[in-house]
């Protein structure tokens, strides 16, 4: 049994559960938020002055979020990278464009979570994290992104040479 607990046999389930619990988290408590801050708030990013607006970047995560998870769940490769010729290449090549999608996704809701975060704080007058935390998610996303494509071009790249020779 307690080997079962430390072995994870889909880690896209657990990372798209994870996603979900921080989207969650971070409405819950900005809704919470919303309760004993007063009308106006002074925002970092945006002009506007109402506690509303704290309700936008939330909707925006859940967007976020439902996007990524049908992008997930249409089990094609990812745009720009060519289909291979064999079937078996092929179904790597979702495997690998699911895992990144999930990567993304994951990357996606942190960086946006701490984003709103960061808003909140603003609002409450206390010291945040700035943007620090969003903009190592966008530099990972990237490097997650690149690495992806190297192996998505590495397994086509093996087989097509398998058929030359």
């Amino acid at each position: 049994m307690i080997k079962q607990i430390w072995t994870v046999r889909s880690p896209q389930r657990l990372f798209s559960g994870l996603a979900a619990a921080v989207t969650g988290l971070f409405l819950l408590y900005t809704v919470t938020s919303l309760f004993y801050l007063p009308w106006t708030v002074p925002f970092r990013l945006i002009g506007l002055q109402s506690k509303y607006c704290l309700l936008i970047l939330p909707a925006v995560m859940m967007i976020v979020f439902l996007f990524w998870i049908f992008r997930i769940h249409s089990n094609t490769v990812l745009i720009g990278v060519r289909k291979a010729k064999h079937e078996a290449v092929v179904l790597k090549q979702k495997k690998l464009s699911r895992d990144y999608r999930t990567a993304a996704m994951m990357l996606w809701t942190v960086g946006l979570g701490f984003l709103q975060l960061d808003m909140l704080n603003t609002a409450k007058q206390m010291q945040g994290f700035g943007l620090f935390i969003p903009v190592v998610c966008l530099f990972a996303l990237v490097a997650v992104s690149i690495c992806y494509r190297i192996k998505l071009h590495g397994i086509r790249v093996r087989y097509d040479e398998a058929d030359v020779v």
